[in-house]
């Protein structure tokens, strides 16, 4: 992660979006790298193809991994109204698993990302929701 927070630190997001791609070929297993680049991507205003590779090379590669949930949500969150349909429901179905997780780490502070960047409504509406129990007085 000190890679991550080095680039996003001496970059400005336009020169970031090389560095990522870079690191993309040079770690291509990391999924982090993946949701930074989709991140960077989104901060810069630009849903574009790679943006969607971005984003479903991190979901591939990091599914259950809390640190990639939260740089996707985000960098989602204040892009929100400017998301695909299909690409807001994969944001949706990643932090269902988040928070249906079974793992406690990190659990809270993607639940408190969520409240706070007020995706809880849209997730707790998803049909993927099988325990409510997160869901609170967010629930449908």
């Amino acid at each position: 992660p000190d890679i991550h927070a080095r680039v996003a630190k001496l970059h400005p997001p336009e020169e970031s979006l090389s560095t990522y791609r870079l690191l993309t070929q040079l770690i291509p297993r990391d999924g982090l790298v993946w949701a930074n680049l989709f991140a960077r991507k989104l901060q810069l205003g630009r849903l574009d193809e790679e943006a969607r590779q971005a984003l479903d090379s991190a979901l591939k590669l990091a599914p259950y991994e809390p640190l990639v949930q939260e740089t996707l949500i985000g960098s989602a969150s204040p892009r929100w109204l400017m998301l695909d349909p299909a690409t807001k429901q994969k944001i949706i179905e990643m932090a269902v698993r988040a928070l249906e997780s079974k793992s406690h780490y990190r659990k809270s502070e993607i639940r408190q990302l969520l409240v706070n960047r007020g995706l809880m409504w849209p997730v707790c509406a998803s049909p993927r929701v099988v325990d409510h129990a997160f869901c609170g007085r967010y629930r449908h």
